[in-house]
């Protein structure tokens, strides 16, 4: 697939304050944010967003389950003699 990964660890407050680092990682968020949009995006989203809004709606509506999970919960439900949903 011509796909290659690189993983850097750097401990950044050896070079400048946390405060600076984190403020120069905001304006770099922004910077990306503010370009062009690719086509069919609606927005850019910096690594995270995702699951943070994932969680966010899970917390409000509960996590969705496949019919097949439910029906595994169910059996091991009724093994146990509890009674479903508990």
């Amino acid at each position: 697939q011509n796909t290659g990964h690189v993983f850097i660890a750097v401990k950044a407050d050896m070079f400048v304050s946390r405060a600076a680092f984190d403020d120069r990682m905001g304006e770099l968020d922004q910077r990306a944010k503010s370009m062009p949009l690719a086509a069919g995006f609606s927005e850019i989203q910096s690594p995270g967003e995702p699951e943070v809004r994932r969680e966010a709606e899970h917390r409000a509506k509960g996590i969705p389950l496949t019919p097949n999970v439910v029906a595994a919960l169910r059996a091991e439900a009724a093994m146990a003699g509890l009674a479903w949903p508990f």
